[in-house]
């Protein structure tokens, strides 16, 4: 495959019927093959490296979505429980300026379960994933403070 080309005046080697104009070009082409099959680069050398994870998610990620779901519970809770039910006509607007997630409360009917002053309800959650409408329940605690029981999705 590689045959110098006779003459002193032409230093040209030619290469699966290609001329190169310089002898050095055509053996630096040949060393880079050869130190290539010589054990340098093989199919195990090849595979994708692991390691380097480019555009991935933290795994911090998971910890951060249960925060900001407990953030929005805080934040319903906190409606739900400050709604004057006398007054209520259109429902009670909440935004979280944590998450960014908002919402309205629809339907809130209060009972008494056990002594306990308890407030059902249904909200609408608007986020970046989409509109979706949950239903809950808040009761005041013996300490005087509402304590969320339930928060699911219908």
């Amino acid at each position: 495959m590689l045959r110098l080309v006779q003459g002193t005046a032409d230093r040209s080697v030619e290469i699966l019927g290609r001329k190169f104009p310089h002898a050095g070009v055509a053996m630096f082409f040949c060393l880079l093959l050869a130190g290539c099959g010589a054990g340098g680069l093989t199919v195990e050398n090849a595979a994708p490296d692991r390691s380097i994870q480019t555009g991935s998610l933290s795994p911090d990620r998971e910890g951060s979505e249960d925060r900001q779901a407990i953030s929005d519970r805080i934040t319903i809770q906190n409606a739900v429980s400050s709604a004057d039910l006398a007054r209520m006509e259109d429902g009670v607007a909440w935004a979280n300026a944590e998450t960014g997630n908002s919402g309205l409360v629809v339907v809130i009917q209060e009972h008494k379960a056990d002594g306990v002053l308890c407030r059902i309800f249904t909200t609408r959650k608007e986020s970046y994933d989409g509109v979706a409408l949950y239903k809950g329940e808040t009761c005041m605690g013996r300490d005087g403070n509402w304590h969320m029981r339930m928060l699911e999705p219908v």
